[in-house]
């Protein structure tokens, strides 16, 4: 199994004994320093505890430096207005009375993204919680918790 796959932040840290004997060089002291710097550029903090040497993640930091914000970024289908964004409750409104490439065209989205959003939608907590006889009702459908942005 990889790291990656199964990460338990709360399990990584290392320990490891030192001497003092060991820093007192300018060298190791200034090499230490500089991998010091170097692992706290990518989450990681290293320090001496006594006469422990103490490397543990920063999981926020170590996630962002891993994940580089890489990848597209989800599309949003906006209004027309272009201030605010269809949500969960307009989609369903939607869907009482058109179908799915009508609503492809209100939202101005791609088809494939409309199908994943739709599923997505489908899974949510916010359409579970959904009366089937009250979805014809845009303030019910406002009301109901989870309404996210589609």
């Amino acid at each position: 199994m990889k790291i990656a796959e199964k990460l338990d932040f709360d399990d990584i840290r290392l320990r490891y004994n030192i001497s003092r004997e060991e820093l007192e060089d300018a060298f190791k002291r200034k090499s230490f320093d500089n991998l010091k710097s170097l692992f706290e550029d990518v989450g990681i903090h290293m320090d001496i505890k006594g006469s422990d040497l103490v490397l543990s993640v920063f999981p926020a930091d170590y996630l962002k430096k891993r994940c580089r914000g890489a990848g597209r970024r989800r599309a949003v289908a906006w209004k027309h207005n272009g201030i605010e964004a269809y949500r969960f409750s307009d989609v369903v409104y939607l869907m009482q009375d058109n179908k799915d490439n009508q609503i492809i065209s209100i939202l101005d989205m791609a088809q494939a993204t409309y199908y994943r959003h739709k599923k997505n939608l489908y899974l949510s907590e916010y359409y579970k919680k959904l009366d089937p006889e009250r979805v014809s009702d845009i303030e019910y459908l406002k009301s109901v918790d989870g309404d996210l942005i589609f």
